[in-house]
């Protein structure tokens, strides 16, 4: 089995209730590039095992083919997936837009820019997975390896993992420092603080929100922030992790 796919539902952000109509025009057919759309995205991921697999070095034939085969099934298996998952997620939203409409608890004219709005946000869907750290094709990776290079791209993958969450801490603290205006004492106790975080996965855009999240929990009780910056934080980064309907 693939690592868990991305959990989509939770990357759509759709508010059915509040659509606004600024003019006539109806999206009813899915957006003709949605192909083109797709394919590219397809193109990147498989550029990026692509250059996952030059980071291992000078390969024989028969690895070298035996990874791209792998790669090219775990492409094409992760967006058979995706598919799988959006045409569940159409037919359960626009069942509860139906049901709205009949109701009477939304406009017809409404209902259709909701299903168009619900279009554009499938396609517009950003693939955040890491394909590279797919199981089958970890596997394929140790089996063309000696065990010497396999542990010494262990050791690489590992490195590069310590940094990016690294990466992602000094984010969270310089988040807060831009908005909280930190002295150097408060900046220091942070990153401290920040030693202990979970790790997440690096996807570009939650990641950042989950480390905000982690320091949230623990920096609104700190006694080395002033009043207001206690404030200052609750208001600025509590809708964050938080949720609009807490």
């Amino acid at each position: 089995d693939m690592v868990k796919p991305v959990e989509i539902e939770k990357e759509i952000d759709i508010v059915i209730d509040d659509i606004v109509v600024h003019d006539e025009q109806v999206w009813l057919e899915i957006n003709p590039n949605a192909q083109e759309a797709e394919a590219q995205m397809k193109q990147l991921a498989e550029a990026q095992l692509a250059a996952h697999t030059e980071l291992l070095g000078p390969l024989d034939e028969r690895a070298a083919r035996r990874l791209a085969l792998v790669a090219n099934g775990v492409v094409q298996q992760y967006f058979e997936r995706r598919d799988h998952s959006h045409e569940r997620i159409t037919e359960e939203l626009e069942a509860d837009i139906k049901r709205k409409v009949e109701a009477g608890e939304m406009p017809r004219e409404h209902a259709r820019h909701a299903i168009a709005g619900l279009q554009r946000n499938l396609i517009d869907l950003p693939n955040t997975l890491d394909l590279t750290k797919d199981r089958l094709y970890q596997q394929a990776i140790k089996d063309v390896l000696s065990e010497e290079k396999f542990e010494m791209y262990n050791a690489y993958q590992a490195e590069r993992a310590a940094f990016v969450q690294q990466v992602l801490r000094d984010v969270a603290v310089a988040c807060l420092d831009t908005q909280l205006l930190l002295d150097d004492a408060q900046r220091q106790h942070l990153k401290a603080a920040t030693a202990g975080f979970v790790d997440v996965p690096f996807d570009n855009e939650r990641s950042g929100v989950f480390m905000i999240f982690q320091l949230f929990r623990r920096a609104r009780n700190f006694d080395i922030l002033t009043p207001w910056q206690q404030a200052e934080f609750e208001r600025t980064f509590g809708p964050i992790v938080w949720g609009p309907n807490r």
